[in-house]
């Protein structure tokens, strides 16, 4: 229920404010027909209050101040909401389309746990005049509020294993494509489609996000060793970050080579691949 009212909240409030509307004016001296065309008088005013503010209504007139007091909130509610949704519609229609002189950009795929933490370190790591194109169907991701403010980051609503998605974020004249979700089956699922929907990108990058390593090591003597196939480029993005702290940080300030004895406390996705990374090196 909260997803709901959190997804459609602008919705409810204009219904909201639509029946209010309709119930105050029928309860105030505005109109002067008789039922049923009382009802109908009632309703074209709340329509008129959405579309021109009330401008041909005239001011709240009733013998209830109450009734005055919501017909004025209305009066302003009303055409704001009717604002809020123009200007929604110019900004997921017309100022979020890509140029269609973009290219080398990079895009990603998914905004998850994985897709949060890439964002970042693209952004940090990008060269000046570098673009991100960001595919991402959930409305109401971790970071949506950040998407819409982040001027650096396109930010696409749509299925990333869909072609026209593909299409409208220039693939064809991007640099790079990054598959971030924790989805293993997506990503390859995706990767899989993308060869086929464009199979001539030489000069795209594909890198794609696997997270269990016996399926990553599979996939690497048997799918990756096709000819389409061999320039994807596969990481696990927490082996990654494991390696790198334990040659940044952990091997040069804290190993001794007389012997160590370290404490993982937590064995999730990341504590299970530093504990692989740690034994690798002291075998």
């Amino acid at each position: 229920m909260l997803i709901f009212l959190t997804r459609f909240w602008k919705q409810i409030l204009v219904v909201l404010v639509f029946c209010t509307s309709w119930t105050a004016f029928m309860h105030s001296t505005m109109l002067v027909d008789a039922p049923p065309w009382r009802q109908l008088q009632a309703f074209y005013l709340s329509v008129d209050l959405f579309l021109f503010g009330g401008q041909d209504t005239g001011f709240p007139r009733s013998d209830s101040t109450a009734v005055v007091y919501v017909l004025w909130i209305c009066y302003f509610l009303a055409p704001l909401l009717t604002v809020s949704f123009v200007f929604q519609l110019i900004q997921e229609n017309l100022l979020s389309r890509l140029s269609p002189f973009m290219r080398n950009h990079i895009i990603l795929c998914g905004i998850g746990r994985n897709g949060k933490l890439i964002h970042e370190l693209v952004k940090a790591g990008k060269r000046r005049g570098d673009k991100i194109v960001l595919i991402e169907k959930n409305e109401n991701n971790a970071i949506s509020d950040e998407l819409d403010t982040d001027w650096r980051t396109w930010w696409l609503k749509g299925d990333f294993t869909l072609k026209p998605i593909l299409e409208k974020a220039r693939v064809r004249k991007a640099r790079q494509i990054i598959f971030t979700t924790n989805n293993d089956l997506e990503n390859l699922n995706a990767v899989v489609r993308l060869k086929e929907f464009v199979p001539e990108l030489s000069q795209l990058k594909i890198s794609c996000h696997i997270n269990n390593l016996s399926l990553m090591a599979n996939f690497k003597t048997t799918l990756f060793k096709e000819k389409k196939f061999r320039d994807v480029h596969v990481f696990n993005g927490y082996r990654l970050v494991a390696r790198q702290l334990y040659a940044n940080w952990l091997e040069k300030k804290h190993f001794d080579e007389n012997g160590n004895v370290c404490v993982i406390i937590g064995y999730g996705g990341f504590g299970s691949m530093l504990y692989k990374t740690i034994s690798e090196n002291s075998a």
